[in-house]
């Protein structure tokens, strides 16, 4: 069984700042060390974290693999696939006995920025 590391690292992410054209703290995904696709997020290699992610059996997949899946689908504006991987994350992470809060804290704080870039992108598209 795969164990939360209290390390998680945080993507500023340019590709998502474009959308509201400002960069903030408060922009940025946590990723999960340890968990599906680390490594390639932490570089920023999305394709290939997009293929890792792919190859995997969906049954085999913790809290911290649906958490980094939602942050990959998230750089790549893939917000509805985002927002269901980072609400499996949250739903797991809840009735995971023993997850630390501070790993629920960043699933929700990553939910919270893939619903307003979906909520942005949706105002955008009603303005045009």
């Amino acid at each position: 069984m795969k164990i939360y590391k209290k390390c998680s690292s945080t993507i500023f992410l340019a590709s998502l700042l474009t959308l509201t054209g400002t960069a903030s703290a408060a922009n940025s995904l946590k990723i999960f060390d340890g968990f599906i696709a680390f490594k390639s997020l932490q570089s920023m290699k999305i394709e290939k974290a997009l293929a890792e992610i792919a190859e995997v059996n969906s049954s085999r997949l913790t809290t911290g693999d649906y958490n980094n899946i939602c942050v990959a689908h998230a750089i790549n504006r893939e917000f509805s696939e985002a927002l269901e991987a980072c609400s499996k994350a949250e739903d797991l992470a809840k009735t995971t006995r023993g997850f630390p809060k501070t790993g629920l804290r960043d699933i929700k704080s990553n939910l919270a920025i893939v619903t307003e870039k979906i909520k942005s992108s949706a105002l955008a598209n009603t303005s045009i």
